[in-house]
């Protein structure tokens, strides 16, 4: 579990095409579908006798800029491919724990979301420059607070605090529903730049 921002990292930065071509080991986050042990289908790769599951969770976002208008598409998903449970544990806490994370995702992708369909784009910007350094800051919030979450959960041991962080993590979901990554009606923005996709 502490190298879940290392997969978020590797996904984004070092290996985009990796996540579009990936779609077969992808399931999009859903309000009416929880995480279960069997969706961790990756080996187990523990080398730390600490870790007893990893979860590899990121954010992918499309835009197309048309015109005056622009079309957003964000969505939160979790690979299949590069998540693994030890299952010889079976724990329900570990269980949550992990969608947890999977959750905290969704919550920076909502976050994105509304920023992006409040954003007015000058005349003449450089529009791939402005959506990353977006997408960037609430990257780095996010790892931020998977990493607090962490900590204080000591990785779902600590039940008083990994309830208290469920909590936390459901009131911020309600606080953002409007911008769910579930609805695809897609927010136009306005823009005064020429046609122009940019695909993360």
């Amino acid at each position: 579990m502490n190298r879940i921002i290392f997969f978020l990292i590797l996904i984004f930065i070092l290996n985009p095409i990796q996540c579009l071509l990936a779609q077969n080991n992808k399931l999009f986050w859903s309000q009416k579908r929880a995480l279960s042990v069997t969706d961790f289908k990756a080996l187990i790769k523990n080398d730390n006798s600490y870790e007893n599951a990893l979860a590899s969770v990121g954010i992918s976002y499309s835009v197309t800029f048309d015109n005056s208008k622009a079309d957003i598409v964000i969505k939160t998903f979790f690979r299949t491919d590069l998540s693994w449970f030890d299952k010889s544990i079976q724990s329900d806490w570990l269980l949550q724990h992990e969608q947890g994370h999977f959750d905290i995702a969704e919550i920076f992708a909502r976050k994105l979301k509304k920023e992006m369909s409040n954003i007015l784009f000058p005349k003449n910007n450089d529009c791939n420059k402005v959506v990353t350094d977006m997408y960037d800051k609430y990257f780095n919030e996010m790892k931020k607070m998977q990493e607090l979450y962490d900590k204080e959960t000591d990785h779902s041991r600590n039940r008083n605090e990994q309830l208290r962080w469920l909590k936390k993590i459901d009131r911020l979901l309600q606080q953002y529903s409007y911008y769910s990554t579930e609805n695809l009606d897609k927010h136009k923005l306005h823009t005064s730049s020429n046609r122009k996709q940019i695909i993360q």
